[in-house]
């Protein structure tokens, strides 16, 4: 695994907590383990467990995923190659909560990480609505960003 994914890993774990049996997100979708949503909004929860190990490696495989994808799509190659580990752990990490698809509409984020404008890329982190909804969360994304190191 690259660093960049284990830095992800290790973050992910410590913001999207633990839990073996399913609940339900804040946006109303069964959910289980890291975070990993198991159904459509509001279904019932179905009676399974999750071991951790499991967890860990379903959530490895993801971050392992979301870099390639950040690697493989010509968008985001320049910038993302260029990142530092702790900054790219970071773009994984928002991903992995709002989607690539969604990270992808950040485009004055992206603009100021490709001229290297972390203050600015950071700042942009917390103008949206994943910012408002988990806003201790990308405040540290966002610290990150800013200075390339773990928050």
């Amino acid at each position: 695994m690259s660093e960049q994914v284990e830095l992800a890993v290790q973050n992910l774990e410590k913001e999207e907590g633990w839990c073996s049996l399913p609940y339900y997100c804040t946006e109303g979708f069964p959910t289980i383990g890291f975070g990993f949503k198991i159904g459509k909004k509001d279904d019932p929860l179905p009676e399974i467990t999750m071991d951790k190990s499991v967890g860990i490696g379903k959530l490895r495989a993801l971050c392992d995923g979301l870099d390639h994808q950040f690697m493989n799509d010509k968008r985001t190659y320049a910038i993302y190659s260029d990142a530092n580990p702790v900054r790219k752990a970071v773009l994984i990490n928002m991903a992995y909560q709002i989607g690539f698809v969604g990270l992808m509409n950040f485009k004055q984020m992206w603009a100021a990480l490709g001229a290297k404008n972390y203050k600015l890329a950071g700042a942009e982190c917390l103008d949206s609505l994943a910012a408002k909804q988990t806003p201790a969360r990308w405040k540290r994304n966002a610290q990150m960003i800013i200075t390339g190191e773990i928050a």
